[in-house]
């Protein structure tokens, strides 16, 4: 275990010495492998398995690797997140865009349930306190000043997605006047609440599963828009996004 120590030291301040004399690039193998091997312990076992020990053992090295690359285990658990959080994103993205933007949220919400309860533990990981997440400040082609600037990059780029669907939704003359940011951030409290329940198993999908396309058509209708035409958009996004109304999207995906 020392030796192993001693020779994962020697290599990474040998890499670092090479790299600022310009004479080698800093070994971006290792960090990666780290970084998958945290991923596959996330998929496959939970929060809890993301140990740094373990992690580094994974892929054949010492914590010293690990803490090289990333500082401390906090450092790898939020790359960890950042990359949730990506595909997450593109999960929201999948459905595409069509011209019916109201139907494109409403595919965006049915993606958001398919990927909490596909991927349980990375979902989970979005959303906990157990990582610290930096915050740098937001950047992002939405308004400032709606207490968002504490979200991480990659969270305000899950966001950002989400947003630019809003906006598009309110600009189609099926609404009066509303904040984008205020209504795309009551929808992803809605839905994360709803999938929420279904995960801890407080909301039975069988016989409750109305309950989260309501939260939808009620929030829209309460927008200005008509019942029809939401019944209409909601028909186009579960034709286009149907497990996201499977009672088990796990199996059905």
């Amino acid at each position: 275990m020392l030796r192993d120590h001693v020779r994962d030291r020697c290599r990474c301040i040998r890499t670092g010495v090479l790299s600022l004399l310009g004479g080698e690039h800093v070994d971006v193998t290792v960090k990666e492998r780290l970084l998958d091997a945290a991923y596959r312990r996330l998929s496959a076992e939970g929060i809890g398995s993301l140990q740094a020990r373990g992690i580094a053992a994974d892929v054949g090295l010492s914590t010293s690797a690990l803490y090289t690359h990333y500082g401390n285990i906090s450092g790898l658990l939020n790359a960890v997140r950042d990359r949730a959080y990506g595909e997450f994103a593109d999960a929201l993205l999948a459905p595409g865009q069509t011209d019916d933007p109201v139907a494109d949220l409403l595919a965006m919400g049915l993606a958001h349930r398919i990927f909490a309860l596909v991927k349980k533990n990375e979902y989970a990981l979005l959303f906990s306190q157990q990582v610290n997440v930096p915050r740098p400040g937001i950047k992002a082609s939405f308004p400032e000043g709606h207490g968002l600037e504490t979200m991480s990059p990659a969270a305000t780029h899950a966001f950002q997605v989400l947003y630019d669907t809003t906006q598009r939704m309110l600009d189609s003359g099926r609404f009066g006047d509303a904040d984008a940011v205020i209504v795309a951030t009551q929808l992803w409290a809605a839905i994360h609440g709803c999938v929420s329940l279904e995960l801890t198993g407080h909301l039975n999908p069988e016989s409750d599963l109305g309950v989260f396309a309501s939260l939808f058509v009620t929030q829209l209708i309460g927008l200005g828009d008509s019942p029809e035409r939401v019944g209409m958009s909601m028909a186009k996004a579960i034709r286009r996004v149907p497990n996201g109304i499977a009672l088990n999207p796990a199996k059905s995906a």
